[in-house]
């Protein structure tokens, strides 16, 4: 697996990604925007996860990305409904909203009101076991990443400092950051201060055939 397509500063065995530095990129039908936090991918095998947010400001159909799990946490906006080919629609609505569907099933998005900003979960789920939290952050919270984990995290609001080994670091709202993936093991991670995060979780799953 190829290191996570990140931009953000290390801090320890954290990458921070401050929100400023996401890549913006137009979308190919002009419907939105995307904003390009971290991504992962592998020679043969192509995408492995990414992170991003997309700005959707009219109502458009979602390009295909067969083999990947697609997640939506609305974080701005009155929130979407989801047409989905063969299978129920979705809401998402305030407060973050969240719908999830195979990245090969044909979508096309409607707006419940005006624009709405959305994060964006991509991952593979024959390669990964995917848990995802939303959490207030009252106070220290604790993180015990383990070998060969991916760890991320969003702050919906607020402000916080991420410490581990080697430091800390500060997020604002809109930051995220990556625990782990790059290979290492960051030990005990910290979080604390005031607001609320999106927690996400990837577990490398165990190759097809492989002894239990």
């Amino acid at each position: 697996m190829t290191g996570a397509d990140t931009t953000g500063s290390g801090c320890g065995a954290i990458a921070l990604l401050p929100a400023e530095e996401y890549r913006r990129e137009r979308w190919p039908n002009g419907a939105g925007w995307t904003r390009q936090i971290a991504s992962a991918s592998e020679a043969g095998t192509g995408l492995l996860w990414r992170l991003s947010i997309a700005e959707i400001t009219s109502e458009a159909s979602y390009s295909l990305f067969h083999g990947l799990q697609r997640h939506q946490v609305l974080l701005q906006g009155d929130g979407i409904v989801l047409e989905l080919e063969g299978a129920p629609a979705q809401r998402a609505e305030p407060p973050f909203g969240q719908v999830s569907f195979p990245g090969e099933l044909p979508a096309r998005c409607t707006l419940l009101g005006g624009p709405v900003h959305m994060f964006n979960l991509f991952h593979r789920p024959d390669r990964f076991d995917l848990s995802l939290w939303r959490r207030p952050v009252v106070g220290p919270m604790y993180f015990f990443p383990a070998s060969g984990e991916t760890w991320a995290m969003h702050l919906l609001s607020g402000q916080a400092e991420l410490g581990g080994r080697g430091g800390g670091c500060m997020m604002q709202q809109g930051d995220s950051a990556l625990l782990g993936a790059a290979g290492g093991c960051p030990g005990r991670v910290s979080l604390e201060g005031g607001g609320e995060v999106l927690v996400a979780r990837l577990t490398p799953r165990a190759p097809a055939g492989a002894d239990s």
